[in-house]
């Protein structure tokens, strides 16, 4: 505790000087080591986002790198390439939660969308699904309300328009459907 007779002493009043410079100069530099921790991390970060990482390795006579694409300013991961042999091979991109955004396959020689293809809403319910050959849908094309319910199908055969399109209300009620042959409407068409 300070008394009026410590406060008149020279030497007491040097040494409390003396602890508050000695204070602020660790603070300022601790304030200059936190300034170029910070100025590091946006770099990387920024770096990370924009350049990404990629690591690769042997596999089956293969060359198999993985390309990752980062958000800036946080450990979520934005797009990931699996790429063999010089040829993109699979696909995802993320939300910035997080979440799948969408994901997929590609022939890695000719660069055309194989297999399963998935869209998803940002809280991660579906909005999209197909399977692709060659980069054309085969079979069903199915696109999703944000509740999840499915909002549309159609048939698809080489790409094009092939059995029956069906449209949904959100509530899950049938609203039209129309029947295409060869990407042409043929057949009936019934509303709901």
């Amino acid at each position: 505790p300070s008394t009026p007779a410590a406060d008149a002493d020279s030497a007491s009043r040097w040494w409390k000087t003396l602890r508050r410079h000695a204070l602020e100069a660790h603070l300022f530099a601790l304030g200059k080591v936190a300034l170029g921790v910070v100025l590091v991390g946006s770099a990387v970060s920024v770096f990370l986002a924009t350049a990404g990482t990629r690591t690769c390795r042997a596999e089956a006579g293969s060359e198999v790198c993985v390309e990752t694409r980062w958000y800036a300013f946080t450990i979520e991961p934005k797009s990931e390439l699996v790429v063999v042999d010089g040829g993109v091979k699979q696909r995802t991109e993320w939300y910035r939660n997080g979440n799948v955004w969408f994901a997929g396959s590609y022939d890695s020689k000719t660069g055309a969308r194989v297999g399963p293809w998935r869209e998803q809403y940002v809280d991660g319910t579906p909005r999209f699904e197909a399977v692709y050959n060659n980069d054309e849908i085969v079979g069903t094309e199915t696109w999703f309300y944000p509740s999840g319910n499915v909002e549309w199908q159609i048939g698809r055969k080489e790409g094009k328009r092939n059995g029956e399109e069906r449209w949904y209300h959100e509530n899950g009620q049938l609203r039209p459907i129309v029947t295409y042959a060869n990407d042409k409407r043929e057949g009936t068409f019934t509303v709901f």
